[in-house]
């Protein structure tokens, strides 16, 4: 079984209908003789157009982290916002936040993920220096929320934590309406 996957280009006409197909066997490049009836023509489809929401974050106020104190509870490790574009709202279903400083898993401990001012997320300490905090929250279109991380610093003298958001899917979410 092969299957094929179809990018369409962005001057794809709205509309026309299209088939992904073979015409002969000419136009396998393999280590292996392929057989069958020419041409093989898939399904045929229509190109249409859709508007879907996007998804914008950018860095909030991020506290400093400098000189952290052991036995500090609640102390806010990283800030950000995300917003819903204009063409529809999102639910955020994941964000994954990696710490980049030097702080090892101990140091930081009791974790809460906070979205709007509401905790939607908790977790004892980071795993591998990351975090992935799951949650169902409804940001409406054209709107934005803050999301804020924060723990208790346990232990790490002489070390700092630097959380970020890069990875391409840092931040999971889906079209209220498109489900895109």
């Amino acid at each position: 079984t092969l299957d094929f996957v179809v990018d369409v280009a962005a001057a794809g006409t709205v509309s026309r209908t299209v088939a992904l197909g073979l015409a002969d066997a000419t136009a396998i490049t393999a280590s292996e003789a392929f057989s069958g009836v020419y041409p093989i023509v898939g399904s045929y489809m229509t190109i249409a157009s859709a508007s879907v929401g996007t998804v914008t974050v950018v860095n909030g106020s991020n506290p400093s982290t400098v000189a952290p104190k052991i036995g500090e509870d609640d102390r806010v490790l990283g800030r950000w916002v995300i917003s819903a574009g204009a063409t529809e709202g999102i639910i955020v279903e994941a964000i994954t936040f990696e710490d980049i400083g030097t702080a090892s898993a101990g140091d930081l401990t009791d974790l809460r993920v906070k979205v709007g001012g509401n905790e939607v997320y908790t977790a004892s300490s980071f795993s591998n220096k990351k975090l992935v905090a799951t949650m169902s929250v409804s940001i409406n279109k054209g709107s934005s929320a803050t999301v804020e991380i924060t723990g208790d610093v346990t232990s790490g003298v002489g070390r700092n934590w630097r959380l970020q958001l890069t990875a391409p899917d840092a931040v999971i979410a889906k079209g209220m309406t498109s489900g895109a």
